[in-house]
């Protein structure tokens, strides 16, 4: 796996199944967002959630769940190559050498701008 953060990393995730909400309950006294201590996302379109982290997975309901614009699971890159900054943001990060290693100049002369 590449450890450099580039365009590839960005996902489109605007035509997968959204969620309305990820309260777990629906009536008074059910557990509320604020109970919620971890959610896992499966690929099959369905959501889990702990209230502790040593419960074990709980689906979260399916009224929870809502469609978009395409039933598709797949995700698809988000950027095809790596996006422009502003021209004064790129002289920002220029100034901001003085003070980075010179392990890491490279990096900031080939930001496209």
């Amino acid at each position: 796996m590449k450890s450099d953060v580039d365009h590839t990393l960005f996902q489109d995730f605007t035509k997968l199944r959204l969620c309305k909400s990820i309260r777990p309950g629906i009536k008074p006294g059910d557990p509320t967002v604020h109970d919620v201590s971890a959610i896992r996302y499966n690929i099959n379109g369905t959501m889990d959630f702990k209230i502790q982290h040593s419960d074990n997975w709980t689906l979260l309901p399916k009224h929870q769940l809502r469609h978009t614009t395409s039933d598709t699971l797949t995700v698809t890159p988000l950027y095809t190559e790596s996006q422009k900054i502003k021209e004064m943001k790129y002289k920002h990060l220029q100034d901001l050498k003085e003070v980075i290693p010179k392990d890491f100049h490279s990096f900031y002369d080939n930001l496209k701008h």
